[in-house]
Parts: C-alpha cells; sequence; structure tokens
C-alpha cells in the first residue's frame, strides 16, 4: 500500500485506489473489506 495526496480526485475525498481503480467516498468499513475481504470484521 502507498500514500498519496488525493489521486487528483481531492473534491471526492476519501480516495483509495485498488488495483488501479480509484474508489472515492467509502466509509472505513467499506475502505477494510475492499483491501481485506468480506468477512473480515473491525
Amino acid at each position: 500500500m502507498k500514500t498519496r495526496a488525493c489521486l487528483k480526485q481531492c473534491r471526492t475525498t476519501p480516495n483509495i485506489m485498488v488495483d488501479g481503480k480509484i474508489y472515492s467516498g467509502k466509509s472505513v468499513k467499506e475502505i477494510v473489506s475492499m483491501v481485506t475481504g468480506p468477512d473480515t470484521y473491525i
């Protein structure tokens, strides 16, 4: 995982890039699920 400023999508923060695709406006729970899998609980 690498950090970047806003992926040139500053108006739609938070932004995360997974496998080259940018996702915007996700909650922490959604982001963790995307990275670790849907069966991981935080």
